[in-house]
């Protein structure tokens, strides 16, 4: 929900807006240090214009859309820097899930010739398990069948 003429929000919305928690936000109405109605549908509506002192450099900030710390010609800078950031990120993670496809396609081969060695171990062990076994029978079973 966006701004009505007497400043009043959701309190998801200024939650979201000063990023704080609604509870937080709550208790500070329940101190009587924000302003909060009910709408017509029963939620709580606040007014971010009555924030404490100590948050009201963000209070308009946060009405604004941007950061509180930022001043007032700064955020087409950020926003291409965040742009140019937001890329990048982009361009680590393509590569990154590039690298995973490729560790986990070496996995995959790792695994099969694990696979084909431990079934050539096992027929190993079976004929040496085998010539042992015939090794330990005497030589008279062995001359007789």
């Amino acid at each position: 929900m966006s701004d009505d003429p007497e400043g009043l929000v959701t309190l998801a919305e200024a939650a979201r807006r000063l990023r704080r928690d609604p509870e937080g936000l709550r208790a500070l109405i329940r101190r009587g240090k924000l302003t909060a109605k009910r709408g017509n549908d029963g939620r709580l509506l606040v007014r971010l214009a009555d924030l404490p002192a100590e948050r009201s450099t963000g209070l308009a900030a946060a009405a604004e859309g941007r950061p509180a710390d930022l001043p007032a010609g700064l955020p087409d800078r950020v926003e291409a820097e965040l742009w140019d950031r937001l890329v990048a990120v982009e361009a680590d993670r393509d590569r990154l899930r590039d690298e995973l496809m490729a560790a986990r396609e070496r996995a995959a081969g790792a695994e099969r010739e694990v696979r084909v060695l431990r079934e050539a171990w096992e027929r190993e062990k079976a004929q040496a398990d085998e010539l042992a076994a015939d090794a330990r029978r005497p030589w008279w079973r062995k001359l007789l069948g």
